[in-house]
């Protein structure tokens, strides 16, 4: 299969599986906001940043395993590939160990020192904490084999697997309020069951298709284990920069402002989160295509993968961010009803931005894993946060601004912290910085600002019925394609989309005239992964 083409395909499939995943996730949330109360809901917010925090390997896990693969794929080595897993799923299995024992203290810790909880509470936040902690750490042993199968941009099997774990998460909020107990307990128990058949699903499905995913120790190589060690230490200390911008805030309002807050952001950062995992889809799809070409020394393929990776990923985004920041008042009342903290609406609004520079970026930051050489990104996204939360803490506590300073700050930094990144890769990969302002920005900004204009003048002529938001998610989603297919996409990009698309109504046609078996498999045709 040509490697554009899996690109098309891999995308489609991530997105299917959004649509249905998103719808979950948002029922989810209402669930335990309705079963909690705010209050609760607040605290739940808490312990799910926490519970990042002490495991913030499991991320880095699971991009270390790719790019450690996905280089070793583009190498062609099956001998050194089956290497690689093994010394991958050994250092792995060592660093979930002991994050789970050492964060389970330290989480415990932080716990008893909220001074906003009565001593019941901290009780009953510990023993959940200590529940969603193992559960993390189950699912951390299964990181290797879901990173195997997107090291070959298997993402189809990926997405089927992503639709099940949502759709255990409901069942167990359905549960859990059912159950006799505890809920936050019992939530966070049924939970742990179903990270352990996430993790087996992802054992099972690499185990039975990949032969460098059948486990044997003794494949293990300690030269090896040192790199990869390297590897997931800087990654994980670019992970702590985005856990101290995503979950660190949620401290301080809770500390500050109390529970009620607290959750009103954490509401916030789940809407960030799925606008982010929508464009994460073009992400996921050509992160792997990036580090092969980068395995095979191509920098012109990085380059262009990078820019196409901007584009579609932030062009995406838009479809859904656009209609909702502009009508984002209807559907908070059609989301959550009238349990909606105050506040909710800023937060959104203030985190969506944030995470549209960080979309319109991500491609470099791609590129610079793929490399290997992450030391500087690491230590300037850690730097770079750690100096926005002190601004934070300032904003709250010194000068005495409201809860809105804190995504206020983080919006103006997170300008600063990606424009730095996008500079660093362009040095490290020897690329103009005024390729991504002509590559990315323009094309994004002309693509975008059309739909946003169509949005205005239709929210204004329409009655504020839930219809009218699917009616402005059409019409943006319509121009923002029309244009785009002008101005973002190159000549090249077109024609392929325009052959993919031939070939898939001619597979259609040929389904229906019933000549589509070939059972002697000579019409097959050659599967060459390096197209």
């Amino acid at each position: 299969m040509r490697q554009s083409t899996r690109l098309i395909l891999n995308s489609g499939t991530t997105y299917a599986r959004m649509v249905v995943t998103f719808g979950i996730g948002l029922l989810f949330t209402r669930l335990v906001l309705d079963g909690l109360g705010t209050e609760s809901f607040g605290v739940w917010i808490v312990l799910t940043g926490l519970m990042f925090i002490v495991f913030s390997a499991y991320q880095p896990l699971v991009r270390a395993t790719e790019r450690f693969l996905a280089v070793g794929i583009g190498r062609g080595d099956p001998e050194a590939l089956r290497s690689t897993f093994a010394t991958v799923w050994a250092v792995f299995a060592s660093v979930g160990f002991l994050s789970a024992a050492g964060g389970a203290l330290l989480a415990q810790l932080l716990v008893s020192a909220s001074g906003d909880l009565t001593p019941q509470q901290i009780g009953i936040a510990s023993r959940a904490l200590q529940l969603m902690v193992f559960g993390q750490f189950v699912l951390s042993l299964g990181a290797p084999f879901q990173g195997t199968l997107m090291a070959h941009q298997d993402i189809p099997r990926v997405a089927i697997m992503e639709v099940l774990y949502s759709a255990g998460r409901l069942g167990a909020a359905i549960l859990a309020f059912v159950l006799p107990g505890e809920p936050l307990i019992n939530l966070a128990g049924l939970i742990v069951a179903v990270n352990a058949g996430f993790a087996l699903g992802f054992v099972f499905l690499a185990t039975k298709r990949f032969p460098e995913a059948r486990l044997r120790v003794s494949l293990v190589r300690r030269s090896l284990a040192r790199e990869v060690i390297t590897f997931l230490s800087w990654s994980i200390v670019t992970d702590l920069g985005i856990r101290i911008r995503d979950d660190a805030p949620k401290f301080l309002l809770f500390a500050v402002f109390g529970a009620i807050s607290t959750g009103a952001l954490g509401i916030a950062q789940q809407v960030g989160g799925y606008l982010w995992n929508f464009s994460n889809g073009v992400n996921r799809a050509i992160g792997p295509a990036i580090s092969t070409a980068e395995g095979r020394n191509d920098r012109v393929l990085v380059g262009r993968l990078i820019q196409a990776c901007n584009r579609y990923a932030t062009l995406m985004m838009s479809m859904i961010m656009v209609p909702v920041l502009i009508d984002l008042d209807l559907v908070l009342g059609l989301w959550l009803g009238a349990s909606i903290p105050p506040l909710t609406d800023q937060f959104v609004r203030l985190i969506m931005l944030a995470i549209l520079i960080q979309t319109a970026t991500n491609g470099y930051f791609l590129a610079i894993s793929a490399t290997g050489r992450i030391a500087k990104l690491s230590r300037i996204m850690v730097l770079s946060e750690i100096a926005l939360l002190g601004a934070k803490i300032a904003a709250v506590t010194v000068l005495g601004f409201g809860p809105v300073a804190v995504p206020v700050v983080g919006l103006i930094g997170a300008g600063l912290v990606f424009s730095a990144l996008v500079r660093h890769a362009c040095h490290v990969l020897d690329l103009p910085f005024t390729g991504w302002l002509r590559g990315s920005v323009a094309p994004i900004l002309a693509s975008v600002l059309p739909g946003v204009g169509v949005c205005v003048l239709l929210r204004g002529a329409l009655p504020a019925e839930w219809w009218r938001f699917v009616v402005l998610g059409i019409c943006n989603g319509l121009t923002v394609v029309v244009v785009a297919w002008f101005v973002a996409v190159d000549r090249h990009e077109r024609e392929h989309f325009l052959r993919v698309f031939r070939a898939g109504v001619g597979l259609m046609g040929i389904g229906r005239s019933g000549h589509a078996s070939d059972p002697s498999g000579a019409g097959a045709p050659h599967d060459d992964p390096r197209q």
